[in-house]
């Protein structure tokens, strides 16, 4: 495919995109302020107008909290106007450092919404507070204890799905490895959006889509470096999904990647290697998309579209169990 012919990207995220440049100068850097005032303007940034517009609809959302190791964090219950019998337990993005259940709600209604899914949306622990492996540590313990009650939340026998995106696909992917080998059977299929798979890649400026589009290689690195206190941890399986060994015993997976977005390549080949372990995966790489897009699916039709084929390849996945 020629560049005259690749697709474009979507023109709300072109206009966003051009917006954002044109504030950088009045924008520090992550790394130049404050984490707390980092944070702040994070979840300013994800909660405003644009991405709080046309949220899907759900029937209620409950929030609570889960005890988990290191203490109990911050959860909230999404319940579908239509059930379908499914529960997912949802761990948000922010490059482990960044968000909370507000600015990634768009994401979990819509999961909810596609889904007909009853969704437990985990606040994980963030770093540098936090570091590796303690979030993994809590998402694992999340799961079995939303599994232990998923009777009471999507009925008698409903398949349990574990889903992340970006950050939180990586946690996600994590805590699934483990589970699959110490309890068969008890995750029915994984949900990965837009995942860091290789912690280890050093996510250089050459890589495509490295500057200019939302998530850039200078953020991933970091976010890397407050989450790993030490930088050989990136090797380790827990943090490199990619790189774990006896990837066999994972269950069915929904991968998603964006066109325009510096992780797309690492995605693609954890889905590869998922299929040459035997795993069942539906892979959808969509155009026209960045970074985050699950988050913009109010403004941006297209994303809201992808969204809705992403979590058709899941329900074909669970349909075909």
């Amino acid at each position: 495919m020629t560049p005259e012919t690749a697709p474009a990207l979507a023109p709300e995220f072109a206009e966003m995109l051009a917006e954002e440049e044109a504030a950088a100068e009045d924008h520090p850097q992550l790394w130049d302020v404050p984490l707390a005032e980092a944070r702040e303007f994070y979840r300013a940034m994800m909660t405003d107008g644009r991405t709080q517009a046309a949220l899907a609809p759900v029937a209620e959302t409950v929030d609570g909290e889960l005890p988990l190791p290191g203490g109990p964090r911050p959860t909230r219950l999404y319940r579908p106007l239509a059930p379908r019998g499914r529960t997912v337990v949802y761990f948000h993005g922010g490059g482990w450092v960044l968000g909370d259940l507000d600015t990634h709600d768009p994401v979990a209604r819509v999961l909810c919404d596609e889904l007909g899914a009853v969704v437990v949306a985990v606040d994980a622990p963030l770093a540098p507070e936090t570091p590796f492996p303690g979030p993994v540590t809590a998402a694992k313990a999340a799961v079995t204890r939303v599994a232990a009650a998923r009777a009471d939340l999507g009925g008698p026998g409903s398949p349990l799905i574990v889903a992340g995106d970006s950050s939180g696909a990586n946690i996600a992917a994590a805590a699934v490895r483990h589970l699959a080998r110490e309890e068969p059977g008890l995750v029915n299929a994984q949900f990965l959006l837009y995942p860091a798979t290789d912690l280890a890649g050093g996510h250089p400026d050459t890589l495509p889509y490295a500057t200019g589009h939302w998530l850039e290689a200078a953020h991933l690195r970091w976010f890397v470096r407050q989450y790993l206190p030490d930088p050989a941890l990136a090797s380790d399986p827990d943090a490199s999904p990619a790189l774990a060994p006896g990837l066999d015993v994972l269950p069915p997976t929904a991968l998603v990647t964006a066109q325009f977005d510096v992780l797309r390549g690492e995605g693609a080949r954890y889905a590869e290697a998922l299929r040459e372990a035997g795993v069942r995966v539906r892979y959808r790489d969509v155009p026209g998309m960045i970074h985050g897009f699950f988050g913009f699916t109010g403004l941006v039709p297209a994303a809201r579209e992808a969204a809705r084929l992403g979590c058709a390849d899941l329900a074909e996945l669970l349909d075909t169990r």
